[in-house]
Formats: structure tokens, sequence, C-alpha cells
């Protein structure tokens, strides 16, 4: 979604959430979590965020809810008016490679995790395909973090410059914003 959306979260309730699920239920919630997480109270947005990450992301877990929620993070990270970014951030990469500091040592191998995806028996393959999902919802998203380099905040723009180590696919693109900001 891009920033010009007044609406962040247009298109939210055409989604059956009843169908999908998350760590703990069918995901009936996430659209009210999606919804609070516009809070401009920093209360209301904390406890939708604290409800939000474990439902949608449990101890590297991810699961059909996640992948359809990554675009509505995604526009809630491109309005300026949402409280805590940085965290949005840091949930939306999480949610595509699992918890950063894992992918630092390696990097991400998308070829690699192809290839052992394809080789796994049927009854594990359905969840490593959700995380898959997630990176590549995740990745399409890319143009929000290159947003996120025109930052105010230093701590935002190096959060975001470490983001998109994690997308080889997109590293071209990624390459000239980044040379950019250095001339």
């Amino acid at each position: 979604m891009s920033p010009e959306n007044t609406d962040p979260l247009a298109g939210l309730d055409s989604i059956d959430w009843s169908q999908l699920s998350h760590a703990y239920s069918p995901a009936n919630d996430v659209p009210h979590l999606l919804k609070n997480l516009q809070s401009a109270d920093p209360k209301v947005y904390k406890t939708a965020f604290d409800k939000c990450w474990p439902n949608i992301y449990h101890h590297g877990s991810r699961y059909s809810a996640s992948v359809e929620a990554v675009p509505f993070l995604y526009a809630l990270l491109d309005s300026p008016g949402t409280n805590d970014r940085e965290s949005l951030l840091y949930l939306i990469v999480s949610l595509a490679i699992g918890h950063p500091d894992w992918a630092v040592p390696n990097g991400i191998d998308i070829q690699e995790w192809e290839k052992h995806l394809a080789g796994m028996d049927p009854e594990d393959r359905d969840y490593a395909m959700k995380e898959l999902k997630a990176y590549e919802t995740v990745e399409r998203g890319l143009s929000s973090l290159l947003r996120c380099l025109n930052e105010d905040s230093a701590s935002m723009r190096a959060n975001a410059t470490h983001a998109l180590a994690f997308f080889q696919r997109q590293s071209a693109a990624s390459r000239v914003d980044l040379l950019d900001r250095l001339s």
C-alpha cells in the first residue's frame, strides 16, 4: 500500500479472517488488533501490539493470518500517525525471516530454502510453506522499507537498511536506493 492511501486498513474487512489461523485459534481477532494499532492512545496501541505479536508470530512460527496481515502492517508502517513504527518494522521483518538475529550469521538463501521445502515430507511442508509465503509477502512490500530510509529517526533508517539485507532477490533495487542516500 502506498502512504497516500487515506485508510491504511482499506480492505481489511474483505478478508474472511475466520478461515485463517494464528497461534491460538481462528484469526477472528486480527482485524480488531490491526485496527487498534491505529490508535493514537499509546495504551490501546501497546495492548494491541502485545496481542498481535504472539498471535501472528508465536516463537518464530508463522500462520495463514500472518501472511494476510503483512500488507496491513506495511500500510500502518507507511502511516506517519502510527505509534511505535519501529516495532512494526521489526515485526514485519520477523514475519519474513524469523528472529532477525538468527539470520544474521548466514543471511537468507532463498534457493536453498526452496530446495529444502521440495525435499520435505508433505505433512511438514505446510508449516514451512507458511514461512516462505510470509517471506515472499514481506518481500513484495519492500517499497515501504525503502521509504523508511528517508525517516528522520536514525534508528529507523538503520533498521530498514539492516532489513533490506535479507532480501537478496531485491538487492539490485535496494542497492540503488542505499547508494543514492550516500551521495
